[in-house]
């Protein structure tokens, strides 16, 4: 009889420990971070407060050089004019002529922008008039990237 009852409480030991055991197991269908309500007279598990962290502010980096006169004519010297070309339509009611200048072995059309980087340093120049071999550059914008990146596209 001794032997009866302690095998049986022995059992019950058993599948208690195991029941905890199966109840600790996460289910494979929740979804990250989920936890099940707690069972009635089961004290919900302690969460501790993951500690906040605190940044030190970095400190900001010196602002950009300013873009001078020089800077401009050295990279106007990079721009090479390969060429130009002239184009006449006739016929029709009226006479029509364009001008191109090939800059740097791309065609450029009056009024187009050219772009170069030169220096971290992005240029944009207008085509202005095109006449007699020659051709007008105009100034338009020279922005320092930034940590060598390139700003313009």
């Amino acid at each position: 009889m001794k032997k009866q009852l302690l095998t049986l409480i022995f059992a019950s030991l058993i599948s208690i420990s195991l029941g905890s055991e199966k109840e600790s197991v996460r289910d494979p269908f929740w979804p990250v971070g989920y936890q099940p309500p707690p069972l009635p007279g089961q004290e919900p598990p302690a969460v501790e407060p993951e500690p906040v962290k605190v940044e030190p502010e970095k400190p900001k980096p010196p602002p950009p050089k300013p873009v001078t006169s020089d800077d401009w004519k050295v990279a106007r010297k990079l721009l090479k004019v390969n060429g130009y070309a002239v184009g006449q339509r006739q016929g029709g009611e009226t006479e029509r002529t364009t001008s191109v200048v090939i800059i740097n072995l791309k065609h450029y059309n009056t009024g187009e922008k050219i772009k170069l980087t030169h220096d971290s340093i992005d240029f944009v120049w207008r085509v202005g008039a095109i006449e007699n071999n020659t051709v007008e550059l105009i100034q338009e914008s020279a922005v320092r990237a930034e940590d060598g990146k390139k700003v313009a596209e």
